[in-house]
């Protein structure tokens, strides 16, 4: 039986190919297949320089990929970071604050102060004049500036004082009314001591609303 088989394949094999070098050409191009399955999947040992060149390869494509794979992270961190910067620099209210004031701009100042207050959580407002003290005069510090609480004088103490190159800002708080506030800055002379230093003095009164946890009223006056 399995006489009959090979003989049959033999006479399959010579009707395909009528020639010896026909089957010849045919046995090298199945020998050369084999080699390369055999060489692709380690089955063959390879010598030495073919072994590195294959490595350099494979190390050459994964750089190429890793490479691709870090350029997109790249650019997808820094679209975020432009987007977000731009944002950022849209408005920025302790910058706009510092300009508002440094211009003399009131209206666009108080405007901004009272939006930040305005953010504030409820939960963390504590029903004290030192609390809206103590976040003015951090909101100053980050001008970079003097800034000084508290601040003694013969006849009591400024509550912020806030100087710059070229005036000086005498700030005094209350939770009654802005008038009364401007009142004490003058019965106590706060400003007098400091206008003999040859810059701009502006004395402002701000009065707070403890219920709407707010700026109620302002007043704002140039010696």
């Amino acid at each position: 039986m399995q006489d009959d088989k090979k003989v049959r394949i033999r006479e399959l094999y010579i009707n395909r190919f009528k020639t010896k070098e026909e089957r010849y050409k045919y046995a090298e191009s199945r020998m050369a297949y084999l080699k390369q399955y055999l060489d692709k999947f380690g089955c063959v040992e390879l010598p030495l320089e073919e072994k590195e060149k294959l490595r350099q390869q494979s190390l050459i494509k994964q750089a190429k990929e890793n490479a691709i794979v870090r350029e997109k992270i790249y650019f997808n961190s820094k679209s975020k970071l432009d987007k977000n910067k731009k944002l950022r620099n849209d408005f920025i209210p302790v910058i706009e604050l510092e300009r508002a004031l440094l211009k003399n701009d009131w209206t666009t100042f108080f405007m901004i102060l009272q939006s930040i207050f305005k953010r504030i959580p409820y939960s963390l407002f504590i029903d004290k004049e030192a609390y809206y003290h103590t976040v003015i005069h951090l909101i100053f510090e980050l001008f970079g500036f003097s800034t000084q609480s508290e601040f003694p004088t013969s006849m009591g103490r400024i509550d912020i004082i806030w100087e710059t190159k070229s005036s000086f800002y005498i700030f005094e708080l209350k939770t009654t009314t802005a008038k009364e506030a401007l009142i004490q800055v003058k019965e106590k002379c706060y400003g007098e001591g400091i206008s003999a230093q040859g810059k701009s003095v502006f004395l402002i009164a701000i009065a707070f609303d403890m219920k709407k946890r707010s700026i109620k009223e302002w007043i704002v006056e140039e010696l």
